[in-house]
C-alpha cells in the first residue's frame, strides 16, 4: 500500500519495532526497500526481547530537527514533532496519538448486546456507568493533551502539519478546538463520510491530517485497506507560493 501511494512522509501512531532482525522488520523494509531514509520515533511501550511500540514519522526528505511533547496525563500516549526540509522550505510535522477510551471486551459486548434492546438490569446499569466513566476520563485527558500540542504549534515558526489518531469525532471538543487554528484536509479536499475506525465503537472519523494556512491540500482519501482497526488516510500537501 505504501509503495502504491508513493508518499514522501508517513505518520504512524502505533508503530511496532523489534531490535532483533527477522522478528518484525517493518523499519528495515521502510528504510532499505521503500526509501524512507530519515525517521523519528518515540516509544512509550517497552517489552521483553527488545520490543518497542509508540509513534513514528518516516520521511524520504531530510529531517533537520526532532522533538517530543510528553503527556503527563497519560504516559502511554505522546506527540512528536519533526522539522522536514522540503526544497527551500521547512515544514514541521506533528504526529500525535491522543488517549484512547480503553474499552475492554465486556464493554464492547454490553454495547453490542443492548444496542437494539436496552435491558435496565442492575448488571447493565453498572456496565454503562463504567462505560460513561471511561468516556468522561478519556475526554478530559485528550483535552489536556491537545491543548499542550496546540500551545506548542502556536509558537512554531514554520508551516505546520498535524496528523494523528485523535480518538475523537468531528463533533467533539478537541476537533472544534483544533479547527480554530488549523484546516482539516478532509474538509478541504475530501468527500463522503470518511470513517476511519473499523471497530464496533466509535465507528467514526477519528484520524486526521490538519495543516496551517501556509499549506493547502488536495486529493484527500481514506484508503479502504483493512490492515488494522483503522483505515489509513492520505492527502497531497504543498506549501503555498
Amino acid at each position: 500500500m505504501i509503495s502504491e501511494i508513493d508518499a514522501n512522509i508517513l505518520c504512524f501512531q502505533e508503530f511496532y519495532y523489534a531490535e532483533k532482525k527477522g522478528v518484525f522488520d517493518t523499519k528495515s523494509i521502510l528504510v532499505d526497500d521503500l526509501g524512507f531514509k530519515d525517521s523519528h520515533e518515540n516509544f512509550t511501550h517497552h517489552m521483553r526481547g527488545g520490543l518497542h511500540a509508540g509513534v513514528a514519522t518516516f520521511s524520504k526528505l531530510p529531517i533537520i530537527n526532532r522533538g517530543v511533547i510528553s503527556f503527563e496525563s497519560d504516559y502511554s500516549n505522546s506527540c512528536i514533532y519533526t522539522d522536514i526540509l522540503i526544497g527551500s522550505d521547512t515544514v514541521r510535522v506533528y504526529n500525535s496519538h491522543l488517549s484512547s477510551i480503553r474499552f475492554q471486551k465486556e464493554d464492547y459486548k454490553l454495547v453490542n448486546e443492548t444496542k437494539d434492546n436496552v435491558n435496565a438490569s442492575e448488571e447493565n446499569i453498572q456496565g454503562y456507568k463504567r462505560i460513561f466513566g471511561l468516556l468522561n476520563r478519556a475526554y478530559e485527558k485528550r483535552a489536556v493533551q491537545l491543548k499542550k500540542v496546540l500551545d506548542h504549534i502556536y509558537g512554531c515558526p514554520y508551516p505546520v502539519v498535524l496528523a494523528g489518531d485523535f480518538n475523537d469525532t468531528p463533533v467533539s471538543y478537541c476537533y472544534a478546538l483544533t479547527r480554530k487554528y488549523l484546516t482539516d484536509s478532509f474538509v478541504e479536499s475530501g468527500f463522503g463520510v470518511g470513517n476511519t475506525y473499523i471497530g464496533d465503537f466509535p465507528s467514526f472519523r477519528i484520524d486526521y491530517i490538519f495543516h496551517s494556512d501556509e499549506i493547502e491540500s488536495a486529493d484527500y482519501r481514506t484508503l479502504n485497506k483493512e490492515l488494522s482497526d483503522h483505515y489509513p488516510v492520505y492527502t497531497k500537501l504543498r506549501v503555498k507560493p
